[in-house]
């Protein structure tokens, strides 16, 4: 008898995505048990899809808990009723095999949930974090996930309580685009069809990315001319429909160049050691709740920069830090090196003493450390991030060579405070992870790259900030004229019909910025 609805369409990337979701797949097969990541392009009934897997557990396994988790309580309702439509539309013969509770029938229950009469239901439960503490389900399946404001929370704890979890969701900046370590779909990835991608995360986690190629209506530059003039960008259609977490910003400026280039950049050997002969400076970045990060860069006979030792710890008062960065040792080819070694420390200029306002000025951080161990503190600059970023690259060519390298015997998957002897690994791992801000697609699109980094787990870059923006590889100084003259020409690139009086405003912002601080830039 004709219904309104239609059985699952014959494509093959849902059957691939039907396996998947199985504990052991076998179209993919992966060591994790446990955990699903599915990002992917909209309107490609993955909700459906997935909701019709947990269907199939509820009916097949007995005592099932399923939570459904999605950003309202409206949008879960809307889940149930897909798992309710699917069971209505079952054949009686598969209806009186698998019943629902006390032979119910659907309208009887809530609008949140569905049981069966083997004990397994499925509920649907709004975002948050607290909203699984007393929950330990056999699935639970995170729709939308991108967009949950407690999304990384949640998570985290589904992780410590769920024995099963399908976390789906279209592209948006935050959360989920940190645990994929994914900027879009994957070049690089296995392909399994066409459209269909397979990667792991950092951490070993399956992800099965739908591309809307993957759907074969899809496929056509006609199909994809038409459906992007939807759209109010294209910036918006290549989020929707790409997968591009970074449509609006919020790329990893330099993780593409340090992977690409990593054999040449980071030295891994743990034999390796510098010189003693070498020339080396430091940076310090001084932090109360976030790390403070002391990092050591030599200069070898080529000229050639590289990070070599860093302390990286939150929580201690200066003359702690200064006390501990006075007791580092790096092991060197010739003798150990030694802070009296170190020629200067290049920091954030507002731990010095001119820095503090009013007339009872307190002692400044600066003198703080300098009492405690011999840094030879000099400023740095506040601000330049992009500049800086910029400056590494230039130093990472795509070919040719490198003039900053890293050593970093034991890389890290995450921030690791301590103190180091050998290497510099949070350096390593701030500098992979580091971000572009983020804007809207459509603002993306109209002004380009938003301009400036993420201004978190950026500790360790800004130390090396500081020592290259005042010690670092260039050697002629820009003066304020020549400053200004470049700052006009960037300001007419992003807006060509800007008149005199928005320059004229500009400037002012210009002349404020050089009468706070006290400015050195290269050219």
């Amino acid at each position: 008898m004709p219904t309104a609805c239609n059985s699952f369409p014959d494509y093959e990337y849902l059957d691939i995505v039907f396996d998947f979701l199985e504990h052991r797949p076998t179209m993919i097969p992966t060591a994790n048990t446990r955990i699903r990541l599915l990002p992917k392009a909209r309107k490609l009934l993955m909700s459906w899809a997935v909701i019709g897997k947990l269907v199939h557990a509820c009916q097949t396994k007995e005592h099932q808990e399923v939570i459904v988790q999605s950003k309202t309580e409206d949008d879960g309702i809307y889940l149930i009723d897909y798992a309710k439509t699917l069971y209505k539309n079952q054949p009686e013969w598969l209806k009186r095999a698998y019943p629902l509770k006390d032979n119910k029938d659907l309208s009887a229950f809530p609008m949140t949930s569905l049981e069966w009469a083997n004990g397994s239901f499925i509920e649907a439960i709004p975002q948050g974090a607290s909203k699984l503490n007393t929950r330990h389900p056999s699935y639970h399946f995170m729709d939308e996930a991108s967009f949950h404001d407690e999304g990384r929370e949640a998570y985290n704890s589904s992780v410590a309580a769920s024995s099963f979890i399908i976390v789906v969701s279209s592209a948006y900046p935050g959360w989920f685009h940190e645990l994929l370590n994914e900027d879009q779909f994957p070049l690089h990835g296995k392909r399994i069809a066409t459209g269909v991608a397979y990667t792991e995360t950092n951490r070993g986690l399956p992800a099965l990315w739908i591309h809307h190629t993957a759907h074969p209506e899809r496929r056509s530059q006609e199909w994809r001319d038409a459906e992007e003039m939807n759209y109010t960008s294209k910036a918006e259609f290549s989020r929707q429909q790409d997968i591009n977490f970074t449509a609006g910003g919020g790329e990893k400026v330099l993780r593409e160049r340090l992977e690409t280039r990593w054999n040449d950049i980071v030295i891994t050997d743990p034999e390796w050691r510098p010189h003693s002969e070498w020339n080396y400076d430091a940076g310090f970045d001084y932090g109360k709740n976030h790390p403070t990060a002391f990092e050591v860069l030599a200069r070898d006979r080529d000229g050639v920069m590289i990070a070599v030792q860093e302390h990286y710890q939150s929580k201690l008062t200066p003359g702690e830090h200064a006390q501990i960065i006075r007791k580092m040792r790096l092991p060197c080819a010739g003798e150990p090196l030694t802070l009296d070694k170190i020629g200067l420390t290049w920091a954030d200029p507002s731990i010095f003493p001119d820095t503090v306002a009013g007339d009872d000025k307190f002692t400044s951080y600066q003198q703080l450390l300098e009492a405690n161990g011999s840094l030879k503190l000099v400023k740095g600059l506040r601000g330049m991030d992009l500049w800086v970023a910029d400056e590494i690259l230039r130093m990472w060519p795509a070919q040719g060579e490198i003039r900053f390298k890293i050593w970093c015997p034991k890389p890290i998957t995450r921030k690791a405070e301590g103190t180091y002897q050998q290497g510099c690994p949070n350096l390593l791992w701030e500098l992979l992870n580091l971000r572009r801000r983020e804007v809207s697609p459509t603002v993306a699109e109209k002004k380009g790259q938003p301009e400036g980094l993420v201004d978190t787990k950026n500790d360790a870059f800004d130390a090396l900030k500081y020592l290259l923006t005042g010690g670092g590889p260039r050697e002629l100084l820009e003066t304020d004229e020549e400053r200004w003259r470049n700052r006009v020409a960037e300001i007419k690139k992003r807006n060509p019909k800007i008149g005199v009086m928005g320059l004229n405003r500009q400037y002012m912002k210009f002349a404020a910025e050089m009468a706070k601080e006290e400015v050195v830039t290269y050219r």
